[in-house]
């Protein structure tokens, strides 16, 4: 059985060098970056959705472009 720590690991060793403040700073970091991309990440797939509809409605018109040779 392999035990799994890869992700406490991190905030053992930190605050192991560096102290527990280095620890809360480092986890108020983190919390910020992941809600930062849940919203991010929520808003570009609710884009593609509506393209995607969009595009199946057949509102999507190609614009020709012709070569003319002279």
């Amino acid at each position: 059985m392999i035990i799994q720590c890869d992700g406490n690991l991190h905030s053992f060793v930190l605050g192991g060098l560096f102290g527990p403040k280095a620890v809360a700073g480092y986890l108020a970091g983190v919390i910020v970056s992941g809600v930062q991309m849940a919203i991010s990440s929520s808003n570009s797939g609710g884009a593609w959705d509506n393209a995607k509809k969009y595009i199946e409605a057949k509102k999507l018109k190609f614009m020709e472009q012709r070569i003319v040779q002279k």
